[in-house]
Order: C-alpha cells, then sequence, then structure tokens
C-alpha cells in the first residue's frame, strides 16, 4: 500500500462543493491547506451529526462527530480560518436564540395564567376538603368525596399542560463544565460542538478535566449523572465534536503535564491531529477586495442541513439517517485495515 507524503494534504479526495471552498480559502489566504481542511472537517462534522449517523462495514453504526486537533503557531492563521468557516454554524445558533428568546418571552405570559388557575384549583380543594370535615351528613359528604376527585384530576390535567421552556438548538460552546454540557445534551438538542481556535484555556479549563466524560460523548454512548440538589438523568445518543487550534508550546506541556492520563484514558487516540507546514514568509497580499462565492456556497449547504435537523426535531423524528458503504468501498475498508495490521 502507498501513503501518501505527510506534507502533500490530499485536497483532491474532498467533495467538490468542500474541495472547491478548500481551494478559494487557501488560494486567497496562502494559510497550509491541511489547517483550513480541519477547521472545515469540523464544522461540517458539527453540523451534520445529529441527523446522521454512518454504518460501517462490519455493522457498526458510529456517529459522524469528530474529535480534531489542529496545532500551529501564532500567525499560522487559526483565527482566520475559524471566522470564515464557522459563520455559518455561529450565524445559525445566533437566529436560533433570536428564535428562543421570544419564544420564552412568550412562556412567561402562559405561565403567569398557569400560575393563577392553579391557585384557584387548589384553593377550591382546600375550600371543598375543609368543608367536608366539617360536616356530620353522609350524603353531603359522598357529594363533596366526588367534587374533590373531580378536583383532583383537573389538578392532574393541569400539571400536564404546564407550559415547557421551549428545547434550543444551540451548537457552539467555547468552554463549559462537564455538569453543564450533560444538562444542556438532555434538556435541549442532544447535539454539541465545542470549538477554540486558542485551546490553551480549553486544555486548562473544567471540560477537560472528565476525560472519561468526553470518551463516551465522542462515540454517542448513554451516560448517567448523579446529582446531589436535583434528579439524576441519563444522556441517550447525544452527539459531540470538539476541534481545538492550540500553539505547539501549550500542547506540549500538556501532554506532558498529563501525558500518563490522556495516553491511558484513550482521550488523545480520538483526536484527529493535524501540524502543517508553516507558509509563513510565503504568502503574498493582494491589494484588493476578495469575494467568497465556493465558500459562500458551502456555508449555505450547511445552513440547509442545521435547518432541516431542525425542522425535522421538531416534526418527532425518532432516528437520525443511517449513511452505508457502497460495496466496493467496503473491499477497499477490509483491505486497508488488512494492510495496517501488516505494518
Amino acid at each position: 500500500m502507498n501513503f501518501l507524503n505527510q506534507n502533500v494534504f490530499p485536497m483532491q479526495s474532498a467533495p467538490l462543493i468542500v474541495r472547491e471552498a478548500l481551494n478559494e480559502i487557501v488560494c486567497i489566504t496562502k494559510f497550509p491547506p491541511a489547517l483550513v481542511a480541519s477547521s472545515l472537517l469540523a464544522t461540517i462534522a458539527a453540523a451534520c451529526q445529529n441527523s446522521i449517523d454512518v454504518q460501517l462495514p462490519l455493522g457498526q453504526v458510529i456517529p459522524t462527530s469528530l474529535y480534531l486537533l489542529l496545532i500551529a503557531d501564532s500567525g499560522e492563521g487559526k483565527t482566520t480560518t475559524d471566522q470564515l468557516v464557522g459563520k455559518s454554524i455561529r450565524n445559525f445558533d445566533n437566529e436560533e436564540k433570536i428564535k428562543f428568546d421570544l419564544e420564552e418571552q412568550k412562556l412567561k405570559s402562559s405561565k403567569k395564567i398557569w400560575d393563577i388557575e392553579l391557585k384557584a384549583i387548589e384553593k377550591k380543594i382546600q375550600q371543598t376538603v375543609t368543608k367536608r370535615i366539617s360536616i356530620d351528613n353522609v350524603q353531603e359528604i359522598e357529594e363533596l368525596n366526588s367534587e374533590v376527585e373531580k378536583l383532583n384530576q383537573k389538578l392532574h390535567e393541569h400539571h400536564l399542560n404546564q407550559p415547557k421552556i421551549p428545547k434550543r438548538y444551540k451548537l457552539t460552546h467555547s468552554d463549559i463544565t462537564p455538569e453543564k454540557i450533560a444538562r444542556n445534551l438532555n434538556e435541549n438538542i442532544p447535539s454539541m460542538f465545542i470549538s477554540s481556535d486558542e485551546g490553551a484555556s480549553l486544555l486548562k479549563g473544567q471540560v477537560m478535566r472528565d476525560l472519561g466524560f468526553l470518551n463516551k460523548a465522542w462515540d454517542g454512548s448513554s451516560f448517567s449523572v448523579d446529582r446531589v440538589s436535583s434528579p439524576d438523568f441519563e444522556v441517550k445518543d447525544a452527539r459531540m465534536s470538539i476541534f481545538i487550534g492550540i500553539q505547539s508550546k501549550p500542547i506540549y506541556d500538556y501532554i506532558h503535564g498529563r501525558g500518563k492520563n490522556v495516553r491511558e484514558t484513550g482521550f488523545l487516540a480520538r483526536f484527529l491531529v493535524c501540524r502543517p507546514d508553516s507558509t509563513m514568509g510565503n504568502r503574498f497580499v493582494i491589494n484588493e477586495e476578495q469575494s467568497w462565492p465556493k465558500l459562500e456556497a458551502l456555508c449555505a449547504r450547511i445552513s440547509e442541513i442545521l435547518a432541516q435537523d431542525r425542522l425535522e426535531i421538531d416534526a418527532g423524528r425518532e432516528a437520525r439517517q443511517r449513511l452505508t458503504f457502497h460495496m466496493q468501498l467496503k473491499k477497499l475498508g477490509f483491505s486497508f485495515a488488512t494492510e495496517l495490521k501488516r505494518i
């Protein structure tokens, strides 16, 4: 089996719409192709993970989520690329926040009316029970018992109709605690994208202190959350992608500081790691306004995927779409796996 030169990124292997956007960004910015591709892969994975699963040749069904680690020093283009590539998800999140805020305002009004009705029902029950206690007439007591049962049923139905906070569709997060991640995945849309182009702060944050939790989130495993002050809950079939852009020194310190732990837990093994050659010193500035038609086309497609996912969730979708391998690709997959075992 022939392996490509590690310094030559296989841009031609990407789907057309991705390849054209990748080529456009590289041609204009002169950033390393692998750096741009890492950001693109992370964004696409995050957009697709809640609506698509993949069935491997041997039958295992896995998420399309990805964990990516991009190692590039200051000035290589991490932040600029993230701003270009990630705007589709950020714009979608902003639009969803506006919708959520409007729904939340409506909820407050509905909740006030619901509370008034609740107090009225409870007051009526209290009055009826008090009256029942104070009389001795059997017939009247039976009538009051019947009234209490009706009021209890009405109270039960009222609780079932309590206005509920709508589920919020929010993908992107920069730094967040493991407990809040679990709560968001349980209470809101079960999909999350943790992204930071300044990964040193993320690695020092609380989320990276629970590697077992992140390992489970990577493959979509269910996990329970035990809490002292509120009921326990279980997160099922959730999806999470992570993109960390970081400079060489902080990742070196992180690995050598927590090296044994991150290796023994298999945490780093779950990442696609990229450390592209620098292109600084070889970038020539073009003094004219740039247009991004290919990137805009890809961003529009990503927005379509997110919007469709939202519609399907609202319609009560029960399962994600499952993609399978074509027979030829299955054969190639088996061949590749066999070759790797011989190395």
